[in-house]
């Protein structure tokens, strides 16, 4: 029998979940990640769990979802961390937290060779970060500042060309009297 036959995520990140699963469940969901099994239906079933169980709960989840981003990076396919960012970016603005820029950060991380362009979950990140940062919705004060030092942060290593539209877009908001960035 396997994890799965068993429901085992199901039983820690179900509707009935509890804190303390959730809280012992990090070498479980550092185990799925590292060895690529994680599937994008558990994905679903964690993040939903964030959205429906509390604030407690969210924050431990986070926490998890953290400690795993920062040791399993490499081994976490690009599909998953664009998925975790397609979660994030579905979000009601009221909903998001500094955790969440602090997550999406981490996930935007370019790995690899310095020198290779930004594409798919480092540009999805950044483009989350941007629109959050120039307030394309009506984020708190404290999201939206740490979006924009996040963004600045993360592009900063990107070469001059790749910068460029974000460039011209804080000039057009500048002349469209929008927050530049």
């Amino acid at each position: 029998m396997t994890l799965r036959d068993l429901d085992v995520m199901g039983q820690i990140f179900g509707e009935h979940t509890h804190y303390q699963l959730v809280h012992r469940s990090s070498d479980l969901i550092r185990l799925l990640f590292n060895e690529r099994e994680i599937k994008e239906g558990e994905i679903d079933m964690i993040w939903n769990a964030c959205s429906k169980q509390g604030e407690q709960i969210k924050l431990e989840i986070y926490k998890i979802i953290l400690e795993v981003l920062r040791a399993a990076y490499s081994t976490m396919t690009d599909e998953t961390k664009e998925h975790f960012i397609d979660k994030m970016a579905a979000m009601p603005p009221a909903q998001v937290i500094e955790k969440d820029i602090e997550i999406v950060t981490e996930l935007g991380k370019k790995g690899g060779v310095a020198f290779r362009p930004p594409e798919g979950h480092v540009v999805k990140a950044a483009q989350l970060l941007w629109s959050i940062a120039v307030l394309e919705k009506p984020y708190s004060i404290s999201v939206t500042q740490m979006a924009r030092k996040k963004f600045c942060e993360q592009v900063q290593s990107w070469d001059d060309s790749f910068k460029e539209t974000y460039v011209r877009r804080c000039l057009e908001n500048i002349s469209n009297r929008k927050f530049p960035l």
